[in-house]
């Protein structure tokens, strides 16, 4: 069987990337996979994501592990966003083949930081011998823009869960890191147009700037709203989306399949996503929830009334992406992948 190298942050780093990567891990078996990551803990192997060292000390693995072929779980900041992934750039010309996983596709955007990722995007392409991607339309974006003709569709996985009997009917849930793109004053606000909800945001502030917008948004609602700032440990998660009839997502960026999409359908709560990026593609591909345009506070109130009080319509699509998505089924296509390479 393919020998792999994972190149990844791994446990106990509290990060989406990181998450993502143990879950292929144990989906695989534990089995043919040699971690490799950046700090100490949960991986085989530590290098530094960001040292012109980085192609050497991965070819030294390969020699010492034999490895078949090695795989990024690539967003850019994980890479050294200010020396421009010139490290990880270098490392994708190894020995054996290489896989990227691009956990974030950039559709469009303005600016220098736009062009900037664009720019890697398209290099990352150019250079590696596959691309993994986790919704068609990224597939077919890419295959478009860059003419490429090495991008393959393997969905974010999950872990399915048991229905939950204490749901409670009127809850909404924001969970994950909360940044000025996660749109959360935008859902603070529409809780006006929701009498009788409540919300829960739990999550970890990325910055100053959203801690003080999250906190005047608060001020000015008189809205049944409880917050868990911080990161949110696993049986906490576990039980809020236990409760959760409905899972928000407001943002107004996301060029990624998000995780916190993936943990509310592991628990069989529909959602409610913005029209933003890849967001709402599984949403409306599988019919596991409603899309909202985002920053509009009347329609976002208006998607969480309608899913809240239609939860069982939303129940059949979330279990037809269960079965595709289950991260046994996803660790073997990343495996049929790995062997076609070799």
């Amino acid at each position: 069987m393919v020998k792999v190298g994972l190149v990844s942050p791994f446990s106990p780093e509290k990060d989406g990337i990181a998450l993502y990567s143990a879950n292929l891990y144990v989906g695989a078996s534990k089995k043919n996979i040699i971690r490799i990551g950046r700090i100490k803990g949960g991986c085989e192997y530590v290098v530094d994501f960001t040292s012109f060292s980085l192609k050497s000390k991965i070819e030294r693995i390969i020699a010492k592990e034999k490895l078949d072929v090695v795989h990024f779980e690539y967003v850019a900041s994980l890479f050294g966003k200010y020396s421009l992934n010139l490290a990880f750039l270098h490392a994708l010309s190894l020995s054996v083949p290489t896989v990227v996983t691009l956990h974030e596709v950039h559709y469009t955007g303005s600016g220098m930081r736009h062009r900037l990722l664009s720019m890697l995007e398209k290099k990352i392409v150019s250079k590696s011998s596959l691309i993994i991607v986790h919704s068609p339309r990224q597939k077919s974006f890419l295959e478009k823009k860059y003419g490429a003709s090495n991008i393959r569709c393997i969905y974010h996985g999950l872990w399915s869960k048991q229905a939950s009997s204490t749901v409670k009917s009127k809850e909404i849930l924001f969970m994950g890191m909360i940044s000025q793109a996660k749109g959360v004053p935008d859902l603070i606000a529409a809780m006006d147009y929701l009498e009788g909800y409540s919300l829960t945001i739990a999550g970890r502030m990325v910055d100053d700037a959203t801690e003080t917008s999250v906190a005047n948004a608060l001020k000015g609602s008189a809205s049944k709203i409880t917050t868990h700032f911080g990161w949110v440990e696993e049986k906490e998660k576990e039980a809020l989306f236990k409760r959760a009839a409905v899972c928000v997502l407001p943002y107004t960026w996301a060029p990624y399949q998000s995780g916190v999409l993936h943990n509310a359908l592991s628990f069989q709560v529909p959602v409610v996503v913005t029209d933003v990026g890849a967001l709402p593609e599984i949403v409306a591909d599988f019919e596991c929830g409603e899309v909202v345009a985002a920053r509009d506070i009347k329609g976002l109130a208006e998607g969480i009334r309608k899913v809240a009080s239609h939860r069982d319509s939303y129940l059949k699509g979330i279990s037809r992406y269960q079965k595709k998505a289950d991260w046994k089924v996803v660790a073997s296509e990343h495996f049929d992948v790995y062997g076609s390479l070799k």
